[in-house]
């Protein structure tokens, strides 16, 4: 029987594993998807064992979107969509980014909620 774990998808290889070891660090097992092939068929095959879906801002939403809809199946899990851009936050020629404090928070309280009917979205946009 597999622990249970957080699935992080991103399609950029170097934040992805940035990203997963921050989450390992804080105690966290992690298991990446780099594509989305990847991504479904974890989530098809090992979806039961799945407490959170983290995707980073690479992964196009049509995608997010396919991937959550592949776990309804089984069960519904909390989703972090991590956004790297919001129109009323961007400072104009200034990335934007989400800090790794702010990861940990957002993940801590995604894990905190209850089942729900249908994945919620939860936007990190700072």
């Amino acid at each position: 029987m597999n622990a249970p774990y957080l699935l992080s998808v991103g399609y950029y290889p170097e934040l992805l594993h940035l990203r997963s070891h921050l989450l390992r660090q804080n105690g966290y097992v992690v298991k990446e998807a780099g594509d989305f092939q990847t991504a479904m068929t974890m989530a098809r095959n090992d979806g039961s064992n799945l407490r959170l879906l983290l995707f980073c801002h690479t992964v196009p939403s049509a995608d997010q979107t396919q991937i959550m809809m592949a776990l309804l199946g089984s069960h519904s899990v909390p989703t972090l969509s991590i956004c790297q851009l919001e129109a009323a936050r961007q400072v104009p020629g200034k990335p934007v980014s989400v800090s790794p404090e702010a990861l940990l928070a957002e993940v801590k309280q995604a894990l905190q909620k209850e089942q729900f009917d249908l994945p919620p979205v939860y936007n990190v946009r700072l």
